[in-house]
């Protein structure tokens, strides 16, 4: 039968078909099973399982920017590469490497890449998802510049613990916050007063947590005493301008409640019309009382001292003068008086007796005397915590 010749009898109606007919050729091309399709051909027909093969191994390949836009997500089952920019509105679910020559932009979409990833430019999108297995690095930085604004789970391995107690762990790392309350709880609380020696050859700055404690007035917004004066523990002069009332208990002013801070009990008072000698005997409130009875008047006043020494107590912020405690003197004499007239008497009302200059007593050596009662001691300055 030559080729023009139809070698069936029966007649097909149109759009049915006929299922005794197994050609080998359909519509003239030959069946394919080669899932690489590697003919590249027109004259072949590849099977159901070769097409499927084909595309479960394909790369997905662009050669120039395209977009991905619609309500249905992306997903490759193998590598993904584009020689321009990608832009995706969608998920993006790429099984294998994805390689983008350009910007990859994802819109509103997600990314999940679970094989190594290389965009040349720039990657936009709301979440990217790094599905890799610990012990493998999920990515690799090669730019040293800082990326402001990103917030990790870890720096280096350590996670940060907000916990003020602060543990012993190489793998934790604690806030700004927690080692500011460690270090004042643990070392010196505000308010505690420290003494340096600051005449020993190479001693550091000091920080400005704390400032000398020599009458001065405290600026700082971030100390609680910011506006008070600080004790004057170091004999400076604190100088000021206070109105006296005379009183026959002893003249008093009214100090500011940030000024007394620095004033004491004992201070050595100064100025103008204000007697030689005058001390404070008493504080009370912001009521100084002073020594001197008479001054009545406003005037600069300036109080001092040399230095104080610490004492314990239950209270704190009074202030004494130095003072000897109170004592006696034993005398045991004989008088032995002969002459014309008898005896004499000795003592009675008008006889004064003025015991001689301190002694030594032959075994402890020279007394020392002084302008005030001390122990041995060494001088140092006293500074505060104010912050």
């Amino acid at each position: 039968m030559s080729d023009n010749t139809n070698p069936y009898s029966n007649v097909i109606s149109p759009g049915e078909a006929d299922s005794q007919v197994d050609a080998a050729t359909l519509d003239g091309a030959s069946l394919s099973t080669d899932g690489t399709l590697s003919g590249n051909s027109d004259t072949l027909v590849s099977t159901q399982k070769a097409v499927k093969t084909y595309v479960d191994n394909a790369t997905e390949d662009y050669d120039d920017a395209f977009s991905i836009d619609g309500s249905d997500n992306v997903t490759t089952a193998a590598d993904l590469t584009t020689t321009g920019d990608l832009n995706c509105g969608v998920d993006l679910d790429v099984s294998g490497d994805a390689v983008i020559d350009g910007d990859l932009t994802m819109g509103s979409g997600s990314l999940d890449i679970t094989g190594s990833a290389a965009i040349s430019s720039t990657l936009t999108a709301e979440t990217l998802t790094l599905s890799i297995a610990d012990g493998t690095t999920p990515m690799t930085i090669t730019s040293t510049t800082k990326v402001s604004n990103l917030n990790v789970d870890q720096v280096d391995g350590c996670d940060v613990e907000d916990s003020d107690s602060l543990g012993t762990s190489d793998v934790k790392i604690p806030t700004q916050g927690n080692v500011k309350a460690y270090v004042d709880s643990s070392a010196n609380p505000i308010g505690s007063i420290i003494a340096f020696d600051l005449s020993m050859p190479s001693v550091p700055a000091i920080s400005s947590s704390y400032e000398e404690c020599n009458g001065q007035q405290i600026s700082d917004g971030d100390s609680p005493f910011d506006g008070y004066r600080l004790r004057n523990l170091n004999g400076a002069n604190v100088a000021l301008t206070l109105t006296w009332t005379a009183d026959a208990g002893g003249a008093y002013a009214t100090v500011a409640a940030t000024d007394v801070t620095a004033l004491a009990e004992g201070d050595d008072v100064l100025g103008g019309a204000i007697a030689a000698g005058s001390t404070i005997t008493d504080i009370t409130g912001t009521t100084v009382t002073i020594s001197d009875v008479a001054i009545d008047t406003e005037v600069e006043s300036t109080f001092t001292n040399d230095g104080r020494f610490l004492r314990g107590s239950a209270t704190s912020g009074t202030g004494q003068k130095d003072a000897l405690q109170g004592h006696a003197h034993g005398m045991t004499y004989e008088v032995n008086v002969t002459g014309p007239g008898g005896g004499y008497n000795f003592g009675g009302s008008g006889n004064t007796y003025t015991s001689d200059s301190i002694e030594s007593d032959g075994a402890n050596g020279t007394p020392r005397t002084d302008t005030e009662t001390r122990p041995i001691n060494l001088e140092v300055v006293y500074y505060q915590k104010i912050k």
